[in-house]
Formats: C-alpha cells, structure tokens, sequence
C-alpha cells in the first residue's frame, strides 16, 4: 500500500454530559497510543457542544475544522508517530508505543466546561514515502486521558498566605 496524499479517517461521537466544575486552572491530555501500522499522522479532536449525537457527528468534521465552524480542543494535532519499518518488508519492525502530554488552551478549557460537550477523533494518516506492508492484525490502540488542576483559594488564604491569622 502507498499512500500518495493524506488520508483521514473519524472515530465514533464522544459525548461528555456533564460539565467539569468551573474554575479550572489548566487541563492537560496524556494521549498514549499503540501503534503497529507502518504509518505516522495527526489525531485532531474536534469539540463542540449540540443537543445531539446525530448533529453533531454531521457538523464535526474535517472540512468544518477547516472552514473554522468547529474547533479542536488541542492548538496543534496530537501526534501520531509511526514505528520503524523495515525497508525489506515495509512492514513495522515492533509496535511503538508513545505517550505524550498536550496542555488545553483557554477555548478548550472553555468547552470543557460546557454542557453536552460531543468530541470527535479524526485521524489524519501522513501520505507514505514508500509501499507499505499491513496486516488484518495491524492496529493503533489510541487512549486520552484527562488531568484536570483547580486552584482552591479563598481571600483569607490569599490575604494571609502563611496560614498563621491571628
């Protein structure tokens, strides 16, 4: 297999339905990915919040990534590295794995602290400098999680920051 130009394909609609507290400090994804298919690319998560499944798989897509109608919860793609291929066979010598920390930015943060927030995966496969070689049991095992961090303050604790009052 080649791949001549890049090739996308769309996970399934995840649907948050419970929005995260506000007062968020700072949100970071750790994105850990098994990947055995001799090919790299970017993993875009698209975000909006709907009313429903059925609109928002229609309206998260690539085209509207774009044309800027929906947005990405990360700034830049989270990216997805390719193994190491044998030059002889095309195929991947062993399974990478790769884990990798991606901070949200304000408009992220924003979303996430929304109602009925549905998310989107689309994987932008990187087109190949050479054939490839896959298999039925070739696969990339993608896993996000979130870390979220809150500041808990009050103004007593900011006016005395010791913790000594009086």
């Amino acid at each position: 297999m080649h791949i001549t130009q890049a090739a996308r394909l769309a996970g399934d609609i995840t649907v948050i339905d419970d929005a995260l507290a506000p007062g968020l400090n700072s949100i970071s994804l750790v994105t850990v990915i098994d990947n055995s298919i001799p090919i790299g690319g970017k993993i875009h998560l698209l975000a909006g919040v709907f009313n429903d499944s059925i609109t928002a798989d229609r309206i998260l897509t690539y085209d509207n990534y774009l044309s800027n109608i929906v947005q990405s919860l990360t700034v830049e793609p989270i990216t997805l590295n390719a193994p190491d291929i044998n030059p002889l066979t095309g195929r991947a010598y062993q399974t990478l794995h790769d884990t990798m920390m991606t901070t949200i930015d304000s408009l992220g943060l924003n979303l996430l602290e929304s109602d009925s927030l549905y998310i989107k995966q689309i994987l932008e496969m990187s087109p190949t400098i050479t054939p490839v070689q896959m298999n039925t049991t070739d696969f990339i095992d993608i896993t996000i999680k979130v870390e979220a961090s809150y500041r808990v303050s009050t103004a007593d604790e900011e006016s005395d920051p010791v913790g000594g009052g009086e």
